[in-house]
């Protein structure tokens, strides 16, 4: 468990990543394929495992048809390695964001405006979004149906909004990814965030400096074999 103030830290660090995106601007390179990039064929790996873990298959960009359009962003001093990833059908434009810690899934267009919605049906309407997009939640997972993240709503949900299916599990701490997903609103469109929880083979958590997931070096304090 967190004390409020680990909650109130994993907040400000959820909205880091956010204006952290914002500050990445327009410095963003097209690519065809991540096995350019200097640990390429690593980072490639590390994406198609977390995707294929957090969401459905039909929302995986590596799967997506037609195919995501990709693009990087390289770290600068206040911004770390990015991925960017577009893709989706007419009725549903998405955008993913992935760093090395973690994977920021928002809905560029959708068939539904949520802000437009009663309070009650926003509620509804992103738990349902969240079961269209996100894999199912763990049956393990405190208080939830296999069916269902249980999301914790804040009294109104408007722009700026955020909520949590766990609010009071630390990240790297937590028993498993499915613990915790966070989600919000922001300049009116809905996102889900999920965390990559990293452990090695003997149960040590494992923090990589997001800076150097491209070149490789975030796995340099770590002896054995590359791993999620």
């Amino acid at each position: 468990m967190k004390s409020n103030g680990g909650i109130e830290e994993t907040d400000d660090l959820i909205g880091a990543w956010l204006n952290m995106i914002d500050r990445a601007g327009k410095a963003w390179l097209s690519q065809s394929d991540l096995t350019a990039l200097a640990d390429g064929a690593a980072v490639k790996q590390d994406s198609e495992s977390w995707c294929g873990i957090f969401f459905r298959p039909e929302v995986n960009p590596h799967r997506a048809n037609p195919a995501a359009t990709l693009a990087i962003h390289h770290a600068t001093v206040d911004t770390a390695d990015i991925i960017r990833y577009d893709y989706g059908s007419t009725a549903m434009r998405l955008r993913l964001y992935e760093t090395v810690d973690f994977a920021l899934l928002r809905i560029e267009e959708g068939r539904v405006d949520v802000l437009k919605l009663s309070q009650d049906r926003r509620r509804t309407t992103i738990t349902e979004l969240a079961g269209e997009l996100l894999s199912k939640p763990s049956t393990a997972t405190a208080g939830a149906s296999p069916e269902a993240w249980p999301f914790e709503f804040p009294n109104s949900i408007e722009d700026g909004s955020r909520f949590s299916t766990g609010a009071s599990q630390e990240p790297q701490a937590m028993p498993s990814w499915a613990s915790r997903v966070d989600g919000g609103i922001r300049a009116g469109q809905l996102y889900f965030v999920c965390f990559k929880r990293r452990r090695s083979g003997d149960g040590r958590v494992i923090l990589l400096d997001s800076h150097h997931w491209f070149d490789g070096l975030a796995w340099a304090p770590y002896q054995g074999p590359k791993r999620r």
